[in-house]
Parts: structure tokens; C-alpha cells; sequence
């Protein structure tokens, strides 16, 4: 069973890593050549910030000490998955007739990033409803 969770914490760790690879071509995108205002492209630049903060308190198992804290991130959570519900609502009807053009692509592309949204706000979920377990070294013997 240890080993099985330091596995799945590894793919969390290789997760945060390409989310936090990929923070700087979104940023880029949103600023510059994003139709929605630059007002809300802030907002949710603020938002994946602070998912990945929280994303990487799960990865190393920090426990989170304050409420306000832990009310953040269930609020993180459920903000990610609306997020991904509408993208999936805009990305989905565009890729019916599949062709392989630049559009099509980026519509597939878009439903990755939801899908991925969907695992990221459950990590978020549990990391901040779950009790965090008090680490106790093994004895070596």
C-alpha cells in the first residue's frame, strides 16, 4: 500500500511540474492574444496560481492550519470544476465533425486541460476535506 502511494504522489509530482511548465504559455495566451477582457484573464491567472500553491501542498503533504485556508481551497475546487464544465461546453460541440485543422486541435487541446481540471479539483477536494495522516517513521530493524 506505501508503495502504491508513493506512486501515486509521483504522478502528482510530475502533474504539478507540466501545470506549472505550462503556467507561462497561459499566462502569455490570456494576456496577449485571449478574446475574453483582461480583467477576467487576471482573475484566473490568480486562481491557477493559487491551485497550483495548493496543488503542491498536496504533493508534499502540508497540512493546511487555518480554516479560512481550507475553505480557499474547497472553493478552488469547485471554481476548477466549473471551469472545466464550461470549457468542456465550448470545446465539445466543436470537435464533432473531426477534421485535423488548427481549430480542431485547439478544441482538443481545451477538453485535455478540462479533463485535467477535473483530477486537479479532486486532489484539491481531498487535500483540503480529507485529515492529513500524522507521518510516523517506520523502525529499522
Amino acid at each position: 500500500m506505501q508503495d502504491a502511494q508513493l506512486g501515486f504522489r509521483k504522478a502528482w509530482a510530475v502533474a504539478l511540474v507540466i501545470l506549472c511548465g505550462g503556467f507561462p504559455i497561459s499566462t502569455y495566451n490570456y494576456l496577449t492574444a485571449s478574446p475574453i477582457p483582461l480583467g477576467l484573464g487576471l482573475v484566473l491567472e490568480a486562481i491557477d496560481i493559487a491551485t497550483l500553491f495548493a496543488l503542491y501542498g498536496y504533493v508534499r503533504r502540508r497540512p493546511i492550519r487555518h480554516i479560512g485556508l481550507r475553505l480557499l481551497y474547497i472553493a478552488l475546487a469547485l471554481v476548477t470544476v466549473a471551469r472545466a464544465a464550461v470549457v468542456a461546453y465550448i470545446a465539445v460541440p466543436l470537435l464533432t465533425p473531426w477534421t485535423a485543422d488548427r481549430e480542431h486541435l485547439v478544441a482538443l487541446l481545451l477538453l485535455v486541460g478540462a479533463v485535467l481540471g477535473i483530477f486537479v479539483a479532486r486532489a484539491l477536494w481531498r487535500y483540503s476535506t480529507v485529515p492529513q495522516q500524522v507521518r510516523v517513521p517506520r523502525p529499522t530493524s
